[in-house]
Protein backbone atom coordinates (compact mmCIF):
# COMPACT_ATOMS: atom_id res chain seq x y z
CA UNK A 1 0.00 0.00 0.00
CA UNK A 2 1.13 3.70 -0.71
CA UNK A 3 0.91 6.82 0.73
CA UNK A 4 3.04 10.04 0.28
CA UNK A 5 4.42 11.44 3.27
CA UNK A 6 4.62 15.06 4.18
CA UNK A 7 6.97 16.63 6.24
CA UNK A 8 6.84 16.73 10.30
CA UNK A 9 10.37 17.83 11.43
CA UNK A 10 10.98 21.21 12.16
CA UNK A 11 12.08 23.48 10.10
CA UNK A 12 9.52 22.35 7.17
CA UNK A 13 10.07 22.75 3.33
CA UNK A 14 8.10 25.48 1.39
CA UNK A 15 6.21 24.16 -1.05
CA UNK A 16 6.01 25.90 -3.94
CA UNK A 17 3.38 25.27 -7.45
CA UNK A 18 4.87 23.91 -10.58
CA UNK A 19 7.05 23.63 -12.05
CA UNK A 20 9.08 20.83 -9.78
CA UNK A 21 10.89 22.40 -6.83
CA UNK A 22 14.20 21.28 -5.52
CA UNK A 23 13.76 21.59 -1.31
CA UNK A 24 13.74 17.99 0.02
CA UNK A 25 11.57 16.59 2.78
CA UNK A 26 11.70 14.41 5.76
CA UNK A 27 9.18 11.47 5.86
CA UNK A 28 6.95 10.75 8.86
CA UNK A 29 8.20 7.35 9.77
CA UNK A 30 6.61 3.98 8.09
CA UNK A 31 3.34 3.26 10.51
CA UNK A 32 2.32 -0.74 10.80
CA UNK A 33 -1.51 -0.44 11.51
CA UNK A 34 -4.17 -2.33 9.53
CA UNK A 35 -4.87 -1.21 5.73
CA UNK A 36 -7.94 0.20 4.89
CA UNK A 37 -8.07 -1.17 2.07
CA UNK A 38 -11.81 -3.15 0.26
CA UNK A 39 -12.48 -6.77 1.23
CA UNK A 40 -10.81 -10.05 -0.47
CA UNK A 41 -14.06 -10.99 -0.97
CA UNK A 42 -16.38 -8.46 -3.70
CA UNK A 43 -20.11 -9.32 -2.75
CA UNK A 44 -21.00 -10.36 -6.06
CA UNK A 45 -23.97 -7.88 -6.32
CA UNK A 46 -21.51 -5.36 -6.03
CA UNK A 47 -21.69 -3.52 -9.70
CA UNK A 48 -19.62 -0.07 -8.52
CA UNK A 49 -16.81 -0.98 -10.90
CA UNK A 50 -18.93 -2.83 -13.90
CA UNK A 51 -20.66 0.69 -13.82
CA UNK A 52 -18.13 2.86 -14.41
CA UNK A 53 -16.57 0.87 -16.99
CA UNK A 54 -19.83 0.79 -18.58
CA UNK A 55 -20.34 4.43 -18.92
CA UNK A 56 -16.12 4.52 -19.15
CA UNK A 57 -16.04 7.36 -17.17
CA UNK A 58 -15.44 8.40 -13.13
CA UNK A 59 -16.69 11.36 -11.97
CA UNK A 60 -14.65 12.56 -9.29
CA UNK A 61 -15.49 15.37 -7.09
CA UNK A 62 -12.96 18.14 -6.01
CA UNK A 63 -12.80 21.51 -3.94
CA UNK A 64 -10.25 23.11 -6.30
CA UNK A 65 -9.32 26.51 -3.86
CA UNK A 66 -6.66 24.45 -2.11
CA UNK A 67 -3.20 24.46 -3.68
CA UNK A 68 -1.39 22.62 -4.04
CA UNK A 69 -3.68 19.65 -4.01
CA UNK A 70 -6.15 21.04 -6.17
CA UNK A 71 -6.49 24.86 -7.98
CA UNK A 72 -7.41 26.29 -11.37
CA UNK A 73 -3.86 27.06 -12.82
CA UNK A 74 -3.54 29.99 -15.17
CA UNK A 75 -5.54 28.52 -18.01
CA UNK A 76 -8.71 28.33 -15.44
CA UNK A 77 -8.24 24.42 -15.63
CA UNK A 78 -8.04 22.32 -12.22
CA UNK A 79 -4.96 21.16 -11.73
CA UNK A 80 -3.07 20.40 -8.71
CA UNK A 81 -1.68 17.13 -7.08
CA UNK A 82 -5.02 15.11 -6.71
CA UNK A 83 -5.97 15.89 -10.19
CA UNK A 84 -2.83 14.50 -11.66
CA UNK A 85 -3.30 11.96 -8.93
CA UNK A 86 -6.30 10.89 -10.39
CA UNK A 87 -6.00 10.97 -13.96
CA UNK A 88 -2.75 8.74 -13.66
CA UNK A 89 -5.09 6.13 -11.87
CA UNK A 90 -7.94 6.66 -14.74
CA UNK A 91 -4.82 6.23 -17.20
CA UNK A 92 -3.97 3.02 -14.68
CA UNK A 93 -7.66 1.74 -15.31
CA UNK A 94 -8.48 2.66 -18.78
CA UNK A 95 -11.02 5.13 -17.89
CA UNK A 96 -11.73 8.43 -18.62
CA UNK A 97 -11.68 11.06 -15.30
CA UNK A 98 -13.77 13.61 -15.18
CA UNK A 99 -13.07 16.56 -12.17
CA UNK A 100 -15.74 18.37 -10.97
CA UNK A 101 -15.32 21.47 -8.80
CA UNK A 102 -17.52 21.49 -5.50
CA UNK A 103 -17.37 23.58 -2.09
CA UNK A 104 -16.02 21.25 0.17
CA UNK A 105 -18.77 21.19 2.53
CA UNK A 106 -21.09 19.78 -0.33
CA UNK A 107 -18.83 16.75 -1.27
CA UNK A 108 -20.61 14.27 0.36
CA UNK A 109 -24.21 15.56 -0.53
CA UNK A 110 -23.04 14.67 -4.71
CA UNK A 111 -21.56 11.55 -3.18
CA UNK A 112 -24.65 10.48 -1.48
CA UNK A 113 -26.86 11.78 -4.75
CA UNK A 114 -24.50 9.89 -7.41
CA UNK A 115 -23.62 13.36 -8.59
CA UNK A 116 -20.30 11.95 -8.28
CA UNK A 117 -18.66 8.69 -8.27
CA UNK A 118 -15.85 9.52 -6.11
CA UNK A 119 -14.00 12.47 -3.88
CA UNK A 120 -10.27 13.44 -3.66
CA UNK A 121 -9.91 16.56 -2.13
CA UNK A 122 -7.49 16.53 0.97
CA UNK A 123 -10.21 14.24 2.92
CA UNK A 124 -8.67 12.92 6.08
CA UNK A 125 -9.78 9.22 6.96
CA UNK A 126 -11.69 9.23 10.18
CA UNK A 127 -13.58 6.93 12.56
CA UNK A 128 -17.27 8.80 11.73
CA UNK A 129 -16.31 9.17 8.27
CA UNK A 130 -15.44 5.17 8.10
CA UNK A 131 -18.66 4.77 9.08
CA UNK A 132 -20.16 6.38 6.12
CA UNK A 133 -18.62 6.29 3.08
CA UNK A 134 -15.31 3.80 1.52
CA UNK A 135 -12.25 5.08 1.75
CA UNK A 136 -9.05 4.19 -0.50
CA UNK A 137 -5.87 3.47 0.51
CA UNK A 138 -4.09 6.24 1.91
CA UNK A 139 -2.08 8.52 -0.97
CA UNK A 140 -0.92 11.12 1.90
CA UNK A 141 -0.34 11.57 5.50
CA UNK A 142 0.43 15.39 6.46
CA UNK A 143 -0.08 17.30 9.47
CA UNK A 144 -1.99 20.63 11.04
CA UNK A 145 -0.79 24.00 10.88
CA UNK A 146 -1.80 26.83 12.91
CA UNK A 147 -1.39 30.31 11.43
CA UNK A 148 -1.18 33.71 13.31
CA UNK A 149 -0.07 36.95 11.93
CA UNK A 150 3.42 38.37 11.46
CA UNK A 151 2.84 40.40 14.46
CA UNK A 152 0.93 38.55 17.08
CA UNK A 153 2.11 37.48 20.13
CA UNK A 154 0.69 33.44 19.93
CA UNK A 155 4.10 31.47 19.09
CA UNK A 156 4.55 27.87 20.16
CA UNK A 157 1.29 26.54 20.39
CA UNK A 158 1.95 22.93 21.42
CA UNK A 159 -1.99 21.64 22.45
CA UNK A 160 -5.12 23.02 20.90
CA UNK A 161 -6.58 24.11 24.61
CA UNK A 162 -3.75 26.94 24.47
CA UNK A 163 -6.07 28.18 21.71
CA UNK A 164 -9.29 28.52 23.77
CA UNK A 165 -9.13 32.37 24.28
CA UNK A 166 -8.85 33.18 20.45
CA UNK A 167 -11.14 33.36 17.71
CA UNK A 168 -10.33 30.99 15.31
CA UNK A 169 -11.17 30.24 11.88
CA UNK A 170 -11.27 26.71 10.24
CA UNK A 171 -12.60 25.08 6.76
CA UNK A 172 -16.55 24.06 7.21
CA UNK A 173 -16.75 20.48 7.41
CA UNK A 174 -13.13 19.96 7.50
CA UNK A 175 -11.53 17.94 10.12
CA UNK A 176 -10.35 20.85 12.02
CA UNK A 177 -13.58 22.08 12.75
CA UNK A 178 -15.10 18.82 13.96
CA UNK A 179 -11.79 18.82 16.40
CA UNK A 180 -11.55 22.41 17.71
CA UNK A 181 -15.49 22.20 18.37
CA UNK A 182 -14.92 18.69 19.73
CA UNK A 183 -11.86 20.00 22.15
CA UNK A 184 -12.57 23.45 23.22
CA UNK A 185 -16.11 24.26 22.62
CA UNK A 186 -17.87 20.70 23.10
CA UNK A 187 -15.80 20.61 26.43
CA UNK A 188 -16.78 24.29 27.88
CA UNK A 189 -13.50 25.71 26.99
CA UNK A 190 -14.88 28.02 24.47
CA UNK A 191 -18.24 29.53 23.15
CA UNK A 192 -19.36 28.69 19.97
CA UNK A 193 -18.93 32.26 18.51
CA UNK A 194 -15.50 32.32 18.62
CA UNK A 195 -15.38 29.62 16.33
CA UNK A 196 -15.77 31.13 12.62
CA UNK A 197 -16.36 28.52 9.31
CA UNK A 198 -15.64 29.31 5.88
CA UNK A 199 -16.36 27.55 2.38
CA UNK A 200 -12.83 28.98 0.95
CA UNK A 201 -9.92 28.78 3.34
CA UNK A 202 -8.22 31.88 1.84
CA UNK A 203 -11.61 33.67 3.02
CA UNK A 204 -10.40 32.52 6.51
CA UNK A 205 -6.67 33.80 5.71
CA UNK A 206 -8.37 37.21 4.85
CA UNK A 207 -10.45 37.44 8.12
CA UNK A 208 -7.18 36.29 10.08
CA UNK A 209 -5.34 39.74 8.02
CA UNK A 210 -8.27 41.85 9.06
CA UNK A 211 -8.13 40.96 13.10
CA UNK A 212 -11.58 39.16 12.44
CA UNK A 213 -9.86 35.84 14.07
CA UNK A 214 -7.01 34.89 15.92
CA UNK A 215 -5.89 32.10 14.38
CA UNK A 216 -6.14 29.71 11.52
CA UNK A 217 -5.99 25.97 11.70
CA UNK A 218 -5.38 23.88 8.22
CA UNK A 219 -3.07 21.70 6.64
CA UNK A 220 0.47 22.73 6.95
CA UNK A 221 1.06 21.57 3.11
CA UNK A 222 -1.54 24.91 2.00
CA UNK A 223 -0.48 26.77 4.99
CA UNK A 224 3.25 27.21 4.10
CA UNK A 225 2.36 28.06 0.66
CA UNK A 226 -0.24 30.60 1.71
CA UNK A 227 2.91 32.22 4.05
CA UNK A 228 5.27 31.97 1.12
CA UNK A 229 2.10 34.15 -1.05
CA UNK A 230 0.85 36.56 1.29
CA UNK A 231 3.91 37.44 3.43
CA UNK A 232 1.92 38.39 6.76
CA UNK A 233 1.18 35.09 8.47
CA UNK A 234 3.31 33.02 9.99
CA UNK A 235 3.12 29.42 11.84
CA UNK A 236 2.84 29.48 15.84
CA UNK A 237 2.14 26.06 15.45
CA UNK A 238 1.43 22.30 14.49
CA UNK A 239 2.00 18.39 14.40
CA UNK A 240 -1.01 18.28 16.64
CA UNK A 241 -3.28 15.87 14.63
CA UNK A 242 -1.86 13.77 11.75
CA UNK A 243 -4.02 13.32 8.82
CA UNK A 244 -4.40 10.72 6.37
CA UNK A 245 -5.44 11.60 2.84
CA UNK A 246 -7.76 8.70 0.90
CA UNK A 247 -10.05 8.70 -2.00
CA UNK A 248 -13.79 8.50 -0.65
CA UNK A 249 -16.06 6.23 -2.42
CA UNK A 250 -19.66 5.19 -1.61
CA UNK A 251 -20.45 3.08 0.92
CA UNK A 252 -20.00 -0.87 -0.33
CA UNK A 253 -18.68 -0.23 -3.46
CA UNK A 254 -15.74 -2.56 -2.86
CA UNK A 255 -15.52 -3.65 -6.48
CA UNK A 256 -14.64 -0.22 -7.52
CA UNK A 257 -12.34 0.48 -4.62
CA UNK A 258 -10.24 -2.41 -5.53
CA UNK A 259 -10.02 -1.30 -8.01
CA UNK A 260 -8.39 2.39 -7.66
CA UNK A 261 -6.55 0.28 -4.83
CA UNK A 262 -4.84 -1.72 -7.58
CA UNK A 263 -4.29 1.33 -9.53
CA UNK A 264 -2.37 3.31 -6.60
CA UNK A 265 0.05 0.43 -5.22
CA UNK A 266 1.29 -0.17 -9.78
CA UNK A 267 1.23 3.92 -9.16
CA UNK A 268 3.65 3.30 -6.10
CA UNK A 269 5.68 0.46 -7.93
CA UNK A 270 6.18 2.35 -11.51
CA UNK A 271 7.25 5.64 -9.41
CA UNK A 272 4.38 7.97 -11.01
CA UNK A 273 3.47 8.83 -7.61
CA UNK A 274 6.94 10.13 -6.37
CA UNK A 275 6.72 12.23 -9.65
CA UNK A 276 3.69 14.21 -9.11
CA UNK A 277 4.79 14.11 -5.48
CA UNK A 278 8.24 16.17 -6.45
CA UNK A 279 6.05 18.00 -9.04
CA UNK A 280 3.52 19.28 -6.74
CA UNK A 281 4.39 18.73 -3.14
CA UNK A 282 7.81 19.41 -3.15
CA UNK A 283 8.97 15.86 -1.68
CA UNK A 284 11.62 14.84 -3.88
CA UNK A 285 12.46 11.53 -1.50
CA UNK A 286 9.41 9.99 -0.64
CA UNK A 287 9.21 6.92 1.92
CA UNK A 288 6.12 5.03 1.86
CA UNK A 289 4.41 2.39 4.62
CA UNK A 290 3.37 -0.66 3.88
CA UNK A 291 -0.11 -0.46 4.98
CA UNK A 292 -2.34 2.89 5.57
CA UNK A 293 -2.01 4.03 9.23
CA UNK A 294 -5.55 3.79 11.61
CA UNK A 295 -6.58 6.81 11.55
CA UNK A 296 -5.28 9.03 14.46
CA UNK A 297 -7.50 9.85 17.43
CA UNK A 298 -7.05 13.99 18.79
CA UNK A 299 -6.35 14.28 22.59
CA UNK A 300 -9.24 13.13 24.56
CA UNK A 301 -12.59 15.32 25.34
CA UNK A 302 -15.08 14.94 27.68
CA UNK A 303 -18.17 12.79 26.35
CA UNK A 304 -21.02 14.65 24.22
CA UNK A 305 -24.45 12.78 24.19
CA UNK A 306 -25.77 14.18 21.08
CA UNK A 307 -30.07 14.62 20.65
CA UNK A 308 -31.11 12.40 18.08
CA UNK A 309 -32.47 14.52 14.53
CA UNK A 310 -34.48 13.79 11.84
CA UNK A 311 -32.75 13.01 8.55
CA UNK A 312 -32.55 16.06 6.92
CA UNK A 313 -32.74 16.89 3.45
CA UNK A 314 -29.61 16.90 0.97
CA UNK A 315 -28.78 20.41 -0.79
CA UNK A 316 -26.96 20.16 -4.20
CA UNK A 317 -27.28 22.24 -7.40
CA UNK A 318 -26.38 21.43 -10.91
CA UNK A 319 -25.27 24.26 -13.67
CA UNK A 320 -27.63 24.03 -16.92
CA UNK A 321 -26.48 26.86 -19.21
CA UNK A 322 -24.96 30.17 -19.45
CA UNK A 323 -27.85 33.18 -20.57
CA UNK A 324 -25.90 35.32 -21.08
CA UNK A 325 -21.77 35.97 -21.39
CA UNK A 326 -21.72 32.65 -22.67
CA UNK A 327 -17.57 32.17 -21.85
CA UNK A 328 -17.80 28.39 -22.97
CA UNK A 329 -15.93 27.15 -19.67
CA UNK A 330 -13.42 30.34 -19.60
CA UNK A 331 -12.25 28.73 -23.24
CA UNK A 332 -13.47 32.02 -25.21
CA UNK A 333 -14.74 34.81 -22.34
CA UNK A 334 -15.99 38.22 -23.75
CA UNK A 335 -14.31 41.00 -24.01
CA UNK A 336 -15.76 44.11 -21.68
CA UNK A 337 -14.76 47.61 -21.77
CA UNK A 338 -13.17 48.30 -18.36
CA UNK A 339 -16.08 49.70 -15.58
CA UNK A 340 -18.78 48.41 -18.14
CA UNK A 341 -22.06 47.39 -16.14
CA UNK A 342 -23.61 43.90 -17.22
CA UNK A 343 -25.98 41.39 -16.16
CA UNK A 344 -24.76 37.58 -16.17
CA UNK A 345 -27.31 34.63 -16.10
CA UNK A 346 -27.07 31.41 -15.43
CA UNK A 347 -29.65 28.41 -15.44
CA UNK A 348 -29.25 25.71 -12.74
CA UNK A 349 -30.95 22.74 -10.77
CA UNK A 350 -31.96 21.96 -8.14
CA UNK A 351 -30.35 18.13 -7.87
CA UNK A 352 -30.82 17.88 -4.00
CA UNK A 353 -33.98 16.93 -2.28
CA UNK A 354 -34.35 20.08 -0.13
CA UNK A 355 -37.06 22.92 -1.66
CA UNK A 356 -35.48 26.26 -2.18
CA UNK A 357 -37.16 28.89 -0.69
CA UNK A 358 -36.17 32.46 -0.58
CA UNK A 359 -33.26 31.87 2.37
CA UNK A 360 -31.63 30.14 -0.58
CA UNK A 361 -28.84 32.51 -2.56
CA UNK A 362 -26.37 32.51 -5.09
CA UNK A 363 -23.11 33.83 -3.72
CA UNK A 364 -19.57 34.33 -4.64
CA UNK A 365 -17.00 32.18 -3.18
CA UNK A 366 -13.92 32.71 -4.83
CA UNK A 367 -12.29 33.72 -7.85
CA UNK A 368 -8.53 33.89 -9.81
CA UNK A 369 -8.44 37.41 -8.95
CA UNK A 370 -9.00 39.57 -5.63
CA UNK A 371 -10.96 41.94 -8.66
CA UNK A 372 -13.24 38.99 -10.10
CA UNK A 373 -16.06 39.39 -7.67
CA UNK A 374 -16.70 42.53 -9.96
CA UNK A 375 -19.08 44.07 -7.60
CA UNK A 376 -21.31 41.33 -7.25
CA UNK A 377 -23.66 40.80 -4.66
CA UNK A 378 -25.83 37.98 -3.32
CA UNK A 379 -29.35 37.07 -4.97
CA UNK A 380 -32.05 35.31 -3.29
CA UNK A 381 -34.39 32.72 -4.75
CA UNK A 382 -37.87 34.17 -5.55
CA UNK A 383 -39.82 31.26 -5.46
CA UNK A 384 -39.58 27.65 -4.20
CA UNK A 385 -38.20 25.54 -6.59
CA UNK A 386 -38.68 21.83 -6.22
CA UNK A 387 -35.97 19.17 -6.73
CA UNK A 388 -35.33 18.16 -10.41
CA UNK A 389 -36.31 22.21 -11.65
CA UNK A 390 -34.45 25.00 -13.11
CA UNK A 391 -33.99 28.21 -11.80
CA UNK A 392 -32.69 31.38 -13.26
CA UNK A 393 -30.32 33.37 -11.67
CA UNK A 394 -29.19 36.85 -12.76
CA UNK A 395 -26.46 38.65 -11.09
CA UNK A 396 -25.40 42.42 -11.74
CA UNK A 397 -21.55 43.24 -12.37
CA UNK A 398 -19.16 45.66 -13.63
CA UNK A 399 -16.08 44.85 -15.28
CA UNK A 400 -12.61 45.37 -13.34
CA UNK A 401 -11.05 48.58 -14.32
CA UNK A 402 -7.91 46.75 -14.20
CA UNK A 403 -7.68 44.67 -17.51
CA UNK A 404 -7.59 40.86 -17.18
CA UNK A 405 -9.61 37.98 -17.83
CA UNK A 406 -11.83 37.15 -14.92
Amino acid sequence: MLVVLAACSTPEPTPTLPPPPTTAATAVPPATAEPTSAPEVVDPTDESWEAIQTAGVIRVGTSADYPPFSFYNDNFEIDGFEPALMQAIGDELGIEVQIVDYAFDGLYNELALGQIDAIISAVSITPNRQEAVNFSNAYYIGEDAILATADSPLENITALNQLATSRIGVQNGSVYQTWVNSVLVNSGLMSSERVSSYTDIRHAVEDLEAGQVDVVIMDATPAELLIQERGDIKRVGGGLYQQIFAIVLPQGADALTGQINEALATLNRNGVLSELAETYLDLSEVELPEETPEPPTPEPTPEVVATPTAVACVDSMSYVADLTYDDQNMTNPPILSPGQPFTKGWRVRNTGTCNWDIGYRLVYVQGNSPYARMGGEPVNVSRVVAPGETYDLQVNLVSPLVPGTF
